[in-house]
């Protein structure tokens, strides 16, 4: 059957970070530019600090870098914990930190935790990769970008939305549509596919959101990280099934000036 990834920049909101986790910047990092997108998330209080993220799929990477100054940490499937060290002597980037396969085709929770100590305690994360098998030996994947103003995108109330946000040319095809109205929902439509990325922003201005797939209300995330990035996964899922299928994203802001930006999706239709 196929095989199809997903990858995770560290800015996603579906990565889920202890309050201290810090977000790696270029005035703070001159090796910025050396990691995937130019960011990562980097933990400097063992034990204190852990990542969550939830997958469904067969195998998982996290990626970060190795460096003088990190140490000792562990990556926890399910509940059991691998153990490994992130020092080296010279720095290295975009490393495979944790690889795990051959895990049951399902949903798995994974925690990465900073267990560090003296003077080697730091910890980032980079990116995030799963693996998951779809459909059977005989079919293929064909990815089809959806952009935010197609009218399979039903936006709801209509009032609540814009389709002007700032610096619209940093999304996909320069457009977007963005809401701070708290209960705001968008709904996506689509049909026979058994793939789902929904991309959009993560940043100071964004905030809460939930999301429901086929009626049945799934979890909800946090899109507040320290500085905007853009084309961000927001929302996955696979392994979907035939027919026609409903993913709606409600704005669930804390404070006033939080967003929900949707700026395209990838679906993945299974072929003959």
């Amino acid at each position: 059957m196929p095989t199809a990834f997903v990858l995770l920049d560290d800015q996603s909101p579906l990565i889920t970070y202890d309050d201290t986790w810090a977000y790696g910047y270029s005035w703070g990092d001159d090796t910025i530019s050396y990691y995937y997108r130019g960011t990562f998330t980097v933990s400097a209080q063992p034990n204190a600090q852990s990542a969550t993220f939830s997958l469904n799929g067969t195998g998982v990477a996290v990626y970060g870098s190795q460096r003088f100054n990190h140490g000792e940490y562990s990556v926890s499937v399910d509940g059991q914990t691998n153990t490994a060290d992130g020092y080296s002597s010279t720095n290295a980037f975009q490393k495979a930190l944790f690889t795990q396969s051959g895990l049951q085709q399902g949903m798995h929770s994974i925690t990465i935790t900073n267990t560090g100590s003296g003077n080697k305690t730091d910890f980032d994360v980079d990116f995030v990769t799963w693996e998951f098998e779809v459909g059977d030996d005989s079919q293929g994947l064909l990815s089809v970008q959806v952009q935010d103003t197609d009218p399979s995108f039903d936006y709801q109330p209509a009032s609540a939305w814009s389709d002007s946000p700032s610096q619209a040319y940093m999304y996909n095809n320069g457009s977007a549509h963005a809401t701070s109205v708290d209960g705001a929902s968008v709904t996506l439509t689509f049909t026979a596919s058994d793939v789902i990325n929904l991309y959009g922003t993560a940043g100071p201005s964004n905030g809460f959101y939930s999301v429901s797939m086929d009626g049945v209300a799934g979890d909800t995330y946090n899109a507040t990280r320290y500085l905007t990035s853009y084309q961000n996964i927001i929302y996955h899922a696979n392994n979907l099934g035939p027919g026609e299928h409903k993913l709606t994203v409600t704005s669930q802001p804390q404070a006033g000036g939080q967003y929900l930006n949707i700026d395209y999706a990838e679906v993945m239709v299974l072929t003959k």
